[in-house]
């Protein structure tokens, strides 16, 4: 009896034990799923958000791409627009230059020197005007020079002249005044040798 009522206590305890085991291992499960569920959606999320970044990234790429092609295409048209037009004046000067011979009865050699002598005749009046305004200023500008030349040479030349030319005689009394005029030991002299030049 004693080993049932001890089967039975230990059996009903080992049940215990294992249904709070089985209980806890539910508990580790849930948890274990609500973190793997959180997670996931966490990876999804950040998978949506970069997916958005790539595409957003992408769309303007693609857009850029779009207009930059549709800046070539129309710098192509454009290019092929001024070929046209350069050809199509080319075409208009080499006709008028075959009407200008034909109606001149001129070579083509003969018509531009025609017009060459026509643009030198209409030039001649022009550059006489220049030369003549050239030798105003060039008159201007030498007389200009001439009159410094002159003012230099009597500022610094005057000088040697007046002091050659221009001689006074003063007649002296006695010759104490002579002394006197010439100073101790021609000390007058050299004050008036510099203050005269």
């Amino acid at each position: 009896m004693f080993r049932t009522i001890f089967k039975k206590f230990f059996a009903s305890e080992w049940e215990k034990k294992v249904k709070e085991a089985q209980h806890e291992a539910e508990l580790i499960k849930l948890k274990a799923n609500e973190e793997a569920l959180r997670i996931k959606q966490e990876a999804e999320r950040d998978a949506r958000k970069t997916l958005n970044d790539a595409l957003a990234v992408e769309k303007r790429v693609t857009k850029k791409e779009h207009i930059l092609e549709e800046k070539t295409r129309e710098l192509e048209r454009e290019k092929r627009s001024l070929e046209r037009m350069r050809a199509e004046v080319e075409e208009h000067r080499k006709a008028l230059l075959t009407k200008l011979e034909k109606i001149a009865k001129l070579s083509r050699e003969e018509a531009r020197s025609l017009i060459l002598s026509d643009w030198e005749s209409r030039l001649k009046g022009e550059i006489a005007k220049r030369i003549k305004a050239a030798e105003e200023t060039i008159k201007e500008a030498s007389e200009e020079k001439a009159k410094e030349i002159l003012v230099n040479a009597m500022r610094y030349g005057v000088t040697d002249y007046v002091a050659e030319y221009t001689l006074s005689v003063v007649p002296l009394p006695n010759e104490e005044f002579k002394g006197r005029i010439i100073g101790k030991d021609g000390k007058n002299i050299r004050a008036f040798e510099l203050a005269t030049g």
